[in-house]
């Protein structure tokens, strides 16, 4: 973008688009880089020479799976050649020019620098490239900006309507009611774009809010036991002492002498103490409003019941009668063991189950070998084989290992050629 450039910026700036003209010229299929910049650099040294060494180093770069291939610039050293169906990033300018003063009465001697570019595709041998983005507008009157035109209209005598025969009215006649500046429209499309966007943004909130109700209506209460038959006739629930129920999930704790079992699923945390001769076991359970922010403590089955916050237990050491110690173990192994189960059951909700393959008897099946499947299978990468059968593909690695995917489950597949 310039703003009141110099004739001299004007003029170089023009050049600069005669010699991008050049390089698209000579961009061809089979011809080499380096050839397609010595063109570029031999037509500065023909026109302006004072030029040359502001001329770019580089003028390009192929564009494709990576933004820029760094073996491909378009650069005095590249031998390779174009081929047809390359896209090009094609970029160049003066560097380090210096502008003589301004038409605006600015200071002379600043510093400045012209460039410019595009993406092109490469087409056959007698034809240049092909600007991908041509609708860019690159003249020298779309990107510069001139304030005297604008202070020289604003400085002219006003006509008087009389004169114009527009007294009383607004329509002039080179512009009618329904037509509208660029910068009103403009205005117009931002705001019907956040429009869409602000309603956009409600349908996702509304349908995310929707499908956690949906959620906590499926949640349901871990129940220790059904009813009391069920409790352990073991020695320690008969001594009112603290018992680990294993099969159950359950710990059963003695309250104003009532063996009470708690669920291993309401348990926060507990932690162990040792100080002197006696063991510390302390738990915290979960109950309304003591896990804000976590979904743990965001649904009960039953909030307006009586809810345990914590307790305490403490026992002496020495032989069987340090039972806290191993209550304390034994709660822990539950809770792993429980919280692994919820999060399997978590990761398979979301699951379908697929048919089972059909195995083509054909020797001449489809095959691919030599073949690496992302996420590995175990711990190191190993080789494996692709096969194609009636309604679906077996990878099969050197291992042994097999995954099976039918072809009802792929969505997308995506086929590059090797060259």
């Amino acid at each position: 973008m310039f703003v009141e450039p110099t004739q001299e910026m004007q003029d170089n700036y023009s050049f600069l688009l005669s010699v991008y003209a050049k390089v698209l010229e000579s961009l061809k299929d089979g011809v080499r880089l380096c050839d397609v910049y010595s063109s570029a650099l031999q037509h500065v040294e023909a026109e302006h020479p004072e030029l040359k060494d502001h001329f770019t180093r580089n003028i390009g770069f192929v564009t494709g799976i990576e933004f820029r291939e760094s073996s491909l610039l378009i650069s005095p050293k590249t031998t390779l050649a174009a081929r047809k169906g390359m896209v090009f990033n094609v970029n160049l300018g003066f560097a380090g020019l210096t502008s003589p003063g301004s038409s605006g009465g600015g200071k002379s001697g600043k510093p400045y620098a012209l460039f410019v570019g595009d993406t092109v595709l490469v087409e056959g041998e007698d034809q240049p490239a092909l600007e991908l983005t041509a609708v860019s507008k690159k003249k020298l009157s779309s990107i510069a900006i001139f304030l005297g035109d604008a202070e020289d209209e604003n400085n002219q005598p006003p006509i008087s309507e009389e004169l114009l025969g527009t007294a009383g009215t607004t329509v002039l006649e080179n512009r009618t009611r329904n037509e509208m500046a660029a910068e009103d429209r403009r205005k117009m499309h931002q705001t019907e774009l956040a429009r869409q966007m602000n309603e956009e943004a409600k349908r996702r909130l509304l349908e995310s809010k929707g499908d956690g109700a949906v959620k906590r209506q499926k949640l349901s209460s871990h129940v220790a036991y059904k009813n009391s038959s069920l409790l352990p006739k073991d020695q320690d629930v008969q001594n009112h002492r603290v018992f680990v129920d294993r099969k159950y999930e359950a710990l059963i704790i003695p309250i104003h002498g009532i063996a009470t079992p708690f669920h291993i699923s309401t348990m926060k945390n507990l932690s162990k103490i040792e100080e002197g001769s006696h063991t510390y076991l302390r738990i915290n359970f979960f109950y309304p409003g003591g896990s804000l922010g976590r979904s743990e403590g965001l649904v009960f089955p039953n909030p307006d019941a009586t809810f345990v916050k914590e307790i305490s237990f403490r026992s002496k050491h020495g032989g069987s009668l340090n039972n806290l110690a191993h209550v304390f173990t034994l709660i822990k192994e539950v809770q792993k063991k429980f919280k692994t189960r919820e999060a399997e059951k978590r990761e398979l909700e979301g699951y379908v189950e697929q048919d089972s393959l059909v195995l083509s008897t054909t020797k001449g099946n489809p095959r691919l070998r030599d073949l690496y499947m992302r996420p590995v299978l175990g711990s190191r990468r190993v080789q494996g084989t692709l096969e194609a059968h009636t309604n679906g593909v077996r990878y099969t690695t050197l291992k042994g290992d097999r995954v099976d995917v039918l072809y009802n489950n792929i969505k997308h597949a995506f086929f590059q050629p090797s060259k």
